[in-house]
């Protein structure tokens, strides 16, 4: 079953009813991150011995500007910009010029950055138990990358910038250490 976006209380039991019968369904939910989706069906008051016994797995999508190959400028990330990445400093990251290319933008197109939950016995149990935000994004992500891990990747593969890795990543203060 393919709901195009869970956005109120009657879809998402919709969706928990059909789950429950044995149907696949597969629907978005706008939130940041994968954890939020959990949460976000919370919010809509499905009740988290459901919610805990019917989903199996969320992925989250993020969009971030591709640099053009053509033009990109390596610098080097130093103080606060290799700070907020986690890299040493002296660690050369690229910037974008602009070029005939890109029509002077510095970009061409746009690539995905994406994290995957794959709900385990112990988030089941979390989610079931009304565990927090941080408790489950804890053990979701103890041995997977997330959003921002994913997004500097990008950045030390030359893909994209700092800037735009920055800008789609998971607040620091909740991010897990990876």
């Amino acid at each position: 079953v393919m709901i195009g976006e869970i956005r109120d209380r009657e879809t998402a039991e919709i969706a928990v009813q059909a789950s429950l019968t044995g149907h696949l369904v597969l629907s978005t939910v706008h939130t940041n991150d994968a954890v939020g989706a959990i949460t976000r069906m919370r919010d809509m008051k499905v009740e988290p011995f459901l919610l805990a016994s019917t989903l199996r797995a969320v992925i989250a999508q993020r969009l971030v500007r591709k640099l053009c190959e053509h033009c990109r400028t390596p610098i080097q990330a130093d103080g606060s910009l290799a700070s907020l990445l986690g890299f040493d400093n002296g660690t050369v990251v690229y910037r974008e010029t602009g070029c005939d290319h890109c029509s002077q933008t510095g970009f061409q197109g746009r690539i995905g950055v994406f994290e995957a939950i794959r709900i385990d016995d112990t988030l089941r149990k979390l989610i079931n138990d009304g565990g927090d935000e941080a408790a489950i994004t804890a053990h979701a992500f103890r041995n997977q990358p997330h959003l921002g891990v994913a997004a500097r990747a990008l950045v030390r593969e030359g893909l994209t910038t700092p800037e735009e890795a920055i800008r789609i990543s998971r607040r620091e203060s909740e991010a897990v250490d990876a």
